[in-house]
């Protein structure tokens, strides 16, 4: 079975590390291949986001004052 990066796309073992040896692996064998988080992007997908909250976000929020804060998502 052949696995690859939910994150980046990177073709993993089942324990997903990425793999080296990937030149074998057919384009569509890659695109059906199954979505693990792999070892490659796990530190960027568990860091914090933070966006700021701008006027027209508060203003669809119907909550003014949250204008300006910051929201993790």
């Amino acid at each position: 079975m052949i696995y690859r990066c939910g994150y980046c796309g990177t073709p993993t073992d089942e324990n997903g590390v990425p793999s080296n040896d990937c030149s074998e692996i057919t384009p569509s064998e890659l695109d059906s291949a199954t979505l693990i988080q792999g070892e490659c992007c796990r530190q960027e997908q568990e860091k914090e986001n933070y966006v700021i909250i701008t006027r027209d976000m508060a203003i669809d929020a119907g909550d003014r004052s949250l204008e300006g804060q910051s929201w993790k998502w």
